[in-house]
């Protein structure tokens, strides 16, 4: 088996379940940080918290798809035999930590469930383009 066909399991599954979800955890809290001190400020703690609910998904979405990408694009970096994998494996990783993260925090699925197939179908995309990117370059590289 060439170095090339080796799945890195390790950074699909660390950066499935825990970076990414980091990232745009973090990426969420500067928004309703952003929002309470500079937007709107000195109002209610209750408003802040309903502002978070309101937008957390969709910073998640938004700059999840960026995220998805180049972290792929990185993995999937000499990879030019199974970036289709990659790209794939670290979209499901993360979309079934997700649900199970959603599951547990008992989301109203009634009020959810549009954003959350909106969500794994934009970082299942960007996951793949972003593997593409790195790993059709091998390719050409080698035929060079």
């Amino acid at each position: 088996m060439k170095k090339d066909s080796k799945m890195p399991w390790l950074k699909i599954i660390l950066w499935g379940t825990i970076g990414i979800h980091f990232i745009l955890i973090f990426l969420s809290i500067l928004e309703v940080a952003v929002y309470s001190l500079l937007i709107n400020p000195g109002k209610e703690e209750s408003l802040y918290n309903q502002h978070a609910q309101t937008t957390a998904p969709y910073v998640s979405i938004i700059f999840g798809i960026i995220i998805f990408y180049f972290v792929a694009k990185s993995i999937s970096k000499n990879k030019s035999q199974i970036w289709k994998k990659i790209g794939i494996w670290l979209a499901l990783v993360y979309i079934i930590t997700d649900l199970g993260i959603l599951i547990y925090s008992n989301v109203n699925w009634s009020e959810m469930y549009l954003v959350v197939i909106l969500s794994a179908v934009t970082k299942s995309i960007s996951s793949y383009l972003g593997a593409m990117s790195s790993g059709k370059k091998d390719i050409r590289n080698l035929k060079a």
